[in-house]
């Protein structure tokens, strides 16, 4: 809008309209990339991201630990050959006690009947797996926020950069008619160098808010899981965040907190099963057998079997120092949740007093620039008239500048303070996702 004004007047006609774009507007060359809106953008995150691919790489180790905590109690069969080579028979009585050349194969299996450790650790195996569902809850809930704040600041470089494309052709239109000005005896060198210095300096500018933009865009590739930049196809459409009453109940059921609750119930659960380490336990073989040549003991086929009881007695103090360790773990459980839980709480009321704060200043920095404009407006009719210098119109150019940029991030600011209450909450990306 601003180069608008400009333009008309080097022209020597009347300022053009605000929605009118200047004649010479040149964007500098950006990346190429595609573009996504942000509901595709943070589903797309949740898909590809490796960072949650390697909370999901945990949740199937947790499962594969329940199988193998599992076999522990159930029944183990195994082969096994033995070949055996002496440098001759024993004989005794003249019989052959034990053959000088012998081969025995049998079969070994192994049923654990009572054994309450080896149950009560695959019980809790099975409950790992839900802590570990529960990071990769948390994981995604991290993914999902990351890739939504990459998103808004693509919106924003974007945003800026045209700002600063339009304070640089606003700059360009004034020198044109600085330029004119002179040609026809009515302006001064003084007037013309102040007019290309502005230029310069918002060139510059332009060619910093689309290296930003690069930037951004790469970053965003980067939170969704993409070998290469990504765009912005439009604005970021965000839930209406909740009171503060409602977001600070809400936030009992965040990913987080319900990760650390599980953590804690399993810490708990295994201090309460101590008492297993004193059991006894109980487990029974069985063993038939293939034995060539026979023997005085060993006949050609035959089984044998077993009962075996064992009763912990005296491990050196091995089982009472596992008990304190655990009790100790369920004290540290307990601190980080209750840490966690203020930390939550603390960061739901910071993002609230945010918002409101953020949506205040950005109504002022809307009038702000409304009010550069007019005065940038008003500054170049009085340049025109010969009333002023362009001292004035340089100045005026710089704050309708920095007012539009102080609006953009200001509502910048609004979003992003509505992300962070949502996310405190625990409602993104629920809303988003369909969690």
């Amino acid at each position: 809008m601003v180069a608008a004004l400009l333009s008309g007047a080097a022209r020597g006609g009347p300022p053009t309209t605000a929605t009118q774009a200047p004649e010479a507007t040149q964007v500098p060359a950006t990346v190429q990339a595609p573009a996504l809106t942000f509901e595709d953008a943070v589903q797309q995150s949740l898909a590809r991201n490796p960072t949650l691919t390697q909370a999901k790489a945990q949740v199937a180790r947790a499962q594969a630990l329940v199988t193998e905590a599992r076999a522990a109690f159930l029944p183990v069969l195994t082969a096994n050959g033995v070949y055996t080579q002496l440098d001759g028979d024993r004989v005794q009585n003249d019989r052959v006690v034990q053959p000088g050349s012998a081969f025995n194969a049998n079969l070994n299996l192994s049923v654990p009947l009572v054994a309450p450790q080896r149950w009560l650790a695959a019980s809790r195996a099975k409950q790992a797996v839900d802590v570990a569902r529960a990071s990769e809850s948390d994981v995604r809930r991290l993914v999902a926020s990351g890739a939504a704040q990459a998103y808004l600041s693509v919106v924003l470089q974007r945003r800026l950069l045209a700002v600063a494309v339009q304070a640089r052709d606003t700059a360009r239109a004034h020198l044109e008619f600085s330029q004119a000005r002179r040609s026809k005896g009515l302006g001064t060198r003084l007037d013309e160098a102040r007019a290309q210095r502005e230029l310069y300096d918002n060139e510059a500018r332009v060619q910093l808010a689309a290296t930003a933009l690069n930037r951004s865009r790469e970053a965003l590739g980067v939170a969704v899981g993409v070998d290469g930049p990504l765009d912005a196809a439009g604005d970021a459409v965000l839930a209406s965040p909740p009171a503060l009453a409602e977001a600070l109940k809400a936030v009992e059921q965040r990913e987080d907190i319900a990760s650390q609750r599980a953590r804690l119930s399993l810490a708990e659960r295994t201090y309460a099963e101590s008492w297993a380490d004193f059991m006894p336990t109980l487990s029974a073989s069985a063993q038939p057998y293939f034995q060539t040549p026979e023997t005085v003991t060993l006949p050609t086929w035959g089984f044998q079997a077993q009962v075996l009881l064992s009763v912990p007695l005296y491990d050196g103090g091995f089982r009472y120092g596992a008990r304190r360790e655990r009790a100790a773990l369920v004290a540290d459980a307990r601190g980080a949740l209750d840490t966690l839980m203020q930390r939550a709480r603390g960061e739901v009321r910071s993002a609230d007093e945010q918002l409101q704060g953020a949506t205040a200043a950005a109504v002022e920095q809307g009038h702000s620039a409304e009010s550069a404009r007019e005065t940038l407006q008003l500054s170049t009719e009085a340049y025109r008239a010969g009333a002023t210098t362009n001292l004035d119109v340089v100045d005026a150019e710089r704050t309708a500048r920095d007012a539009e940029t102080n609006a953009l991030l200001a509502q910048d600011a609004v979003l992003q303070a509505r992300l962070n209450l949502l996310v405190a909450s625990g409602e993104f990306p629920r809303d988003v996702a369909g969690k």
